[in-house]
């Protein structure tokens, strides 16, 4: 089906299938940095119709969500046709987002301190005279759209204040009743059950089969395979970019779609690098207890433990909502843990009192995923963003030395690989990359007993991408203990002694040696019938 329309020729043939695809995509590509990250991809998407879009980390499913909203440019030659009408892609995205095409997104973009009307009306109040907001039309309005799908919620209660399942069905009340047409259009779920408990999946499912039977498309991009089973009528799998599967639901099963989704895993990059660094003798992680965590909880993690070595890189992963990101903060006391204990080299860190300041003192430092929000002050100097961590070395009778700073931070750029070796620039004006470079060179600094890190990659040309992981490899070899929090499998698989899979904040599995294949990975992530509720107590460190 994903190649039906180019292959025909019939002019009223095309016009039959136009008429019933809500969205007709062909020879849709992206680069980043040299490096291809989706393939000329074609996708059919019906009327009414539920369409599983699923592959592993890294696949291009984001990606392909981002060109659809605009977000993204397509490279040349791209085609896009939503309800027949062709989109076309400008430098500022495409007009047709907010009128035939309609997203909600993992976060579902819902804001916790407005109320539930106000939320639901954001951006297209109906207003009277003076332009004033008729509330009492929009508690109409929002009484109507819930009503479709069976819901009723009070209208003036904050969103942080609704059951997680009621924000989800309101997120996809929201974006249907924001089509121009509702029965027509295409409707774009990515993730929106990640967040969910169990017994709230099912409202979802049953939200989502009424935006269908209205006539709109609806793309659902998932991680979860039994509940693309449960819900879709056709599912498309892409891996490392490429269309590998589209077939009818019903001709297949998780089985199946896991075997797509692991072939030719064994001889990808990412499992050349891991063998090369096993055979250079690094990260055996056979010296001592360096990092030791008992019982960690938080708002998401639930008992979790596990030891990391001297000189050991530890990756931690699994879906959506597995919690696997919460850890290095809950370790670094960025966000607060309530239960557990934590010791470095054997001294306690108390959790309760636990802050950024005291784990830095303990010898623990974090980069964190968000680089230009938490990692880096972009406006500042390269210079002040690599001595920021440890400044007081510059200080000089209660003044901070200038030309010390500037002398050091060269120095640490030159060793950490950034470029230029300008640290009177605007850390903005780097490439996402040396950014990134120089972001770890800040913590590198401190020569830290654990580094704990969030996607520390992420959005990283490949070129920076090798010399972050070679640095990582080398500060490994010199005994410390890394802990790496990442959803891409090839980055685990070449960098990692052990990986440690999470589901619902618990450990569920623990790959190391010869166990830590991409195979194994995916099957610990997409277990058949495993839920947080279900998950397996966690595995013995």
């Amino acid at each position: 089906m994903g190649s039906e329309l180019s292959r025909t020729t019939d002019p009223a043939g095309v016009a039959a299938l136009t008429a019933t695809s809500a969205l007709t995509a062909r020879a849709i590509s992206k680069r980043f940095a040299g490096r291809t990250v989706l393939h000329t991809l074609d996708l059919d998407l019906r009327r009414g119709e539920v369409r599983g879009l699923l592959g592993p980390n890294g696949s291009g499913k984001s990606t392909f969500v981002k060109i659809l909203s605009g977000y993204h440019q397509p490279e040349p030659g791209a085609v896009l046709t939503v309800c027949g009408r062709p989109v076309p892609f400008t430098r500022s995205g495409h007009d047709l987002a907010g009128e035939l095409m309609s997203f909600v997104h993992q976060d579902l973009g819902l804001v916790a301190t407005a109320t539930v009307v106000e939320t639901f009306g954001v951006g297209r109040y109906h207003t009277g005279f003076g332009r004033r907001i008729s509330w009492r039309r929009e508690r109409v309005r929002l009484a109507a759209a819930l009503a479709r799908f069976g819901v009723a919620l009070p209208p003036d209660r904050p969103i942080a204040e609704i059951p997680v399942t009621d924000r989800a069905v309101l997120a996809i009340a929201r974006a249907f009743d924001r089509l121009a047409d509702q029965r027509h259009g295409v409707l774009v779920l990515d993730e929106p059950t990640a967040f969910l408990p169990r017994d709230g999946v099912e409202r979802v499912w049953a939200a989502v089969r009424t935006v269908a039977r209205h006539g709109v498309g609806v793309l659902l991009i998932t991680h979860h395979i039994p509940q693309a089973l449960a819900i879709t009528e056709r599912i498309t799998m892409l891996r490392d970019g490429h269309r590998v599967l589209e077939e009818p639901t019903t001709t297949l099963t998780t089985e199946r779609l896991l075997t797509v989704m692991t072939a030719d895993t064994a001889r990808s990059p990412a499992a050349a690098r891991r063998r090369a660094r096993v055979r250079s003798g690094s990260g055996s992680g056979s010296g001592e207890v360096v990092l030791r965590v008992r019982g960690l909880c938080g708002e998401v993690i639930r008992g979790v433990s596990f030891d990391v070595r001297a000189g050991e890189i530890v990756g931690l992963t699994g879906l959506l909502g597995s919690g696997a990101h919460h850890i290095p903060s809950l370790l670094f006391g960025a966000i607060p843990a309530r239960a557990g204990s934590v010791s470095v080299l054997g001294s306690p860190l108390p959790l309760a009192r636990l802050s950024p300041a005291r784990a830095i003192r303990a010898g623990v430092c974090l980069v964190p995923g968000d680089r230009a929000r938490q990692a880096a002050v972009l406006d500042a100097s390269a210079a002040d963003n690599i001595t920021l961590g440890n400044l007081t070395r510059h200080v000089r009778h209660g003044m901070v030395c200038q030309e010390r700073v500037l002398r050091h931070a060269s120095a640490l750029m030159e060793r950490a690989g950034v470029r230029p070796r300008a640290p009177w620039r605007e850390l903005r004006t780097f490439s996402g990359g040396n950014q990134q470079k120089a972001v770890l060179a800040k913590w590198l600094d401190r020569a830290p007993t654990v580094l704990l890190l969030d996607e520390p990659v992420h959005g990283v040309d490949v070129a920076s991408r090798a010399q972050i992981f070679a640095r990582l490899a080398a500060l490994a070899n010199t005994g410390t203990a890394i802990v790496l929090a990442s959803i891409d499998h090839d980055d685990l698989l070449a960098l990692c002694d052990t990986v440690f899979v999470l589901a619902g904040g618990r450990l569920v599995a623990r790959l190391h040696g010869d166990t830590l294949t991409a195979a194994a990975l995916l099957a610990a992530c997409y277990p058949p019938t495993r839920t947080p509720e279900t998950a397996p107590p966690p595995p013995p460190v």
